[in-house]
């Protein structure tokens, strides 16, 4: 999993940057326009993203839910956005609506990575602030499948936990993966092997 971590230290540093700015962009909408200029980040936008045609023209917004993904680049590296329906649990039987996922690889499984933050805030009893969890979560998807699915939450603590779960029934088409996950064979540090084991038994089949 060394090439994902390097890929994640890279995309940390990226948003960090397009949080503070606007950079280079390529949005393509619902309807199959494309449209360049410059945007604040979508991870940074609520329901509108600020829009410049040229890096000091004036400033447009955007409804998010128009747009398909958001590709931003800084220097020669890129940074695609996708927005998706997604199933927060693998039991979930309804999708939650349009969330933005940074594209990690494509495959037949293709992967996608949201950090979340779960608490902060102030605490109204003692007017103290509240810590905060930060989580790194990863979703995949098939082709014939309508929304993203949770594949696995990396945190402090019991970080194979959700892929030991949820991996196992995702990939229970094919038995002996799923098993090898289930034995920790395989753990959430192998989930790019997983999806090479995966995807190239799908391959054979085709």
């Amino acid at each position: 999993m060394a090439k994902l971590t390097f890929l994640l230290l890279f995309v940390f540093s990226f948003t960090s940057t397009l949080a503070q700015q606007f950079s280079r962009v390529e949005l393509v909408f619902n309807d199959g326009r494309v449209k360049s200029g410059y945007a604040q980040s979508v991870l940074e936008a609520n329901k509108k993203l600020k829009f410049r045609e040229t890096e000091k023209g004036e400033t447009s917004v955007i409804l998010l839910n128009e747009l398909k993904s958001a590709t931003y680049f800084l220097g020669s590296d890129t940074s695609r956005f996708e927005r998706h329906d997604y199933f927060p649990a693998i039991q979930a039987k309804k999708a939650q609506k349009d969330g933005w996922f940074l594209l990690l690889r494509t495959g037949y499984v293709s992967l996608y990575f949201v950090q979340s933050t779960l608490g902060g805030g102030v605490n109204p009893a003692t007017g103290m602030h509240n810590g905060s969890a930060s989580f790194k979560e990863y979703f995949v998807i098939r082709p014939n499948e309508v929304a993203l699915m949770k594949i696995s939450t990396v945190a402090s603590l019991n970080s194979n936990a959700t892929f030991k779960m949820y991996a196992p029934r995702y990939f229970s088409d094919y038995p002996e993966l799923a098993e090898k996950i289930k034995n920790k064979e395989y753990t959430y540090k192998d989930l790019e092997e997983v999806l090479d084991i995966y995807n190239a038994w799908i391959a054979q089949k085709q």
